[in-house]
């Protein structure tokens, strides 16, 4: 066996055990349990309720007898279609089987985006076991010991690097392809080498656009920044000459934009109402905003933001790894502080704001944790 099928095999094995893992402990205390019941009483039946009707092209939720669904879902569809697809055959036993696939190509692509870092094969997987790891004592200790610093750090990593259906199981893996397809741009000096790697990030995007909606505006302003820096003063021109790759392009984007509107206009009314969505008019978005700033000032995000510059500036001034790819982690930092302003600009309707501090935090311990490890490989 080759390296690679090796370390894959090794990142397939993780992933086994990190789902199977609570299965096996559940044996342990209820060993008669049937394992439907486990998946029921482990998983989150609210979403098993919603894939199990997506799974019948029933694109109503009919969960009760008396009141009866009028409109169509309005659960973001691209984070269970495929859960959804795989129902159909193997009921719900597919959260298992799908739990171990989409954890492998999780944790695979996370493994990708280091060896773009210039990190050989062995110091990425080393890289992806210590955050594997790191998440699971940050969990254990916080639980045990109630410190809240780890919960404060063990949360946004959590959110974005778990075996949790759909998010971040599903939404991670778009997010994790599209700086992947980012790396990818921005290291291949030919422009034809990029086009595959264009149509795939604009693919995510679509995806990530009716799954974690706050998710893809952070990643697209990143995709902005980053398109922008590598194509510099040849954006127009390279555009003209491409046209037929950029409709293709921006088609996949309209295409999800089409079907998160289609959801909002023809799903059940009391959707909205239920996950919290309210209207927001220019006095409440100027509270917003100046609540979004003052969190900014918050002790760990000024800690976050000053370990960051530090980071950044002076240790890693001297290293190529996030140069070599127009600083891509960095920049995806900066776009998660820039998305909630420009989102409350240009929106009349808010929920879940909390999504976009999550993203904040994930994004800027990412960026520490990585140079942590530049600094200690070029160290030792």
């Amino acid at each position: 066996m080759n390296s690679n099928g090796k370390i894959y095999l090794q990142i397939l094995l993780i992933s086994s055990f990190s789902i199977l893992i609570k299965y096996l402990v559940s044996y342990f205390y209820i060993f008669n349990e049937d394992l439907l019941l486990k998946i029921l009483r482990l998983e989150d039946i609210e979403y098993l309720f919603i894939v199990e009707s997506l799974s019948r092209m029933d694109l109503k939720t009919d969960w009760s007898n008396i009141h009866k669904a009028e409109n169509i879902i309005g659960f973001p569809i691209f984070s269970i279609i495929w859960h959804s697809i795989f129902f159909t055959f193997f009921k719900y036993y597919s959260l298992i089987i799908l739990g171990v696939i989409f954890l492998f190509i999780l944790y695979l692509l996370f493994f990708k985006i280091l060896c773009n870092l210039n990190f050989d094969k062995d110091k990425s997987f080393f890289i992806l076991i210590s955050l594997v790891t790191t998440i699971q004592v940050l969990k254990y200790f916080g639980n045990i010991y109630e410190i809240n610093l780890f919960h404060v750090v063990h949360l946004p990593l959590f959110e974005f690097v778990s075996s949790r259906f759909p998010r971040p199981l599903v939404t991670s893996i778009y997010l994790f392809l599209s700086i992947f397809c980012l790396q990818k741009i921005s290291n291949k000096k030919n422009f034809e080498e990029k086009k595959n790697y264009l149509i795939l990030l604009c693919l995510s995007l679509a995806l990530l656009l009716n799954s974690f909606f706050y998710l893809f505006l952070v990643v697209s302003i990143l995709s902005l920044i980053t398109l922008l820096s590598n194509f510099k003063n040849n954006t127009i021109s390279i555009v003209k000459k491409n046209t037929y790759l950029f409709i293709q392009c921006l088609s996949i984007i309209i295409i999800g934009f089409l079907v998160i509107i289609v959801q909002n206009i023809f799903s059940e009314n009391d959707y909205s109402n239920r996950i919290g969505l309210y209207s927001v008019d220019m006095e409440d978005k100027l509270y917003l905003i100046n609540f979004f700033f003052l969190k900014l000032f918050q002790p760990e995000i000024i800690i976050l933001i000053f370990l960051i510059v530090i980071f950044k500036f002076f240790l890693l001034k001297k290293t190529a790894i996030f140069n070599n790819n127009n600083n891509i982690l960095f920049n995806f930092f900066i776009s998660s502080v820039l998305a909630p302003f420009i989102f409350i600009l240009f929106s009349n309707k808010m929920i879940s704001l909390y999504h976009f501090w999550t993203i904040v935090k994930f994004s800027g311990f990412l960026f520490i944790f990585i140079g942590i490890f530049i600094l200690f490989f070029n160290k030792f």
